[in-house]
């Protein structure tokens, strides 16, 4: 299992910024068996937060 988190806020979310700056990659070994990427987020907007999920279909032995 591989994790990172960030958090961005204001004019960092924006296309002012580039892409690079505004995603991320993570990694792991390569290993036999199904797979799955879940990922997970909050938007903050006026003191409202909206939390997101969202979760690949699988993918079998990407080695």
């Amino acid at each position: 299992m591989a994790k990172e988190s960030f958090a961005s806020k204001s004019v960092d979310t924006t296309r002012e910024v580039s892409a690079a700056a505004r995603t991320r990659q993570v990694s792991t070994a390569c290993a036999a068996g199904t797979f799955r990427t879940l990922v997970e987020g909050s938007v903050v907007d006026n003191k409202r937060t909206k939390k997101l999920s969202q979760t690949s279909g699988e993918r079998r032995n990407p080695c």
